[in-house]
C-alpha cells in the first residue's frame, strides 16, 4: 500500500510496500535493498526507511532526518519521520 500526499505525490514505506521500496530503491541507488541483518547491509540500505516519488522526482527519506513538505507559500502541511 502506498499512501497519497497531496496531488501527484506517493510515500513509499519499506514496511507497509517492500516490493516496491525495493524497486525504487534499486533505480534510485543503483544496487539492490536487502535486510538490515543481512550480512551486506550498509549503513544506507539500514538508514532509508521510504520514499516520496513524483512524476519527475523522487527523495530518499532516511531514520536520522526529518523531512517536510511545503505549499507554494511555504507553509508545511505534511512532516516525515522515521518513528
Amino acid at each position: 500500500m502506498n499512501n497519497i500526499v497531496g496531488t501527484g505525490y506517493t510515500f513509499v514505506h519499506r514496511e507497509t510496500n517492500p516490493e516496491e521500496f525495493r524497486r525504487i530503491y534499486k533505480a534510485y541507488f543503483k544496487t539492490e535493498h536487502v535486510a538490515d541483518n543481512d550480512p551486506t547491509s550498509t549503513e544506507l540500505s539500514k538508514n532509508t526507511y521510504a520514499f516520496i516519488c513524483h512524476i519527475d522526482y523522487v527523495q530518499a527519506l532516511y531514520k536520522n532526518q526529518k523531512a517536510f513538505m511545503m505549499t507554494d507559500s511555504g507553509k508545511i502541511f505534511e512532516t516525515f519521520a522515521y518513528n
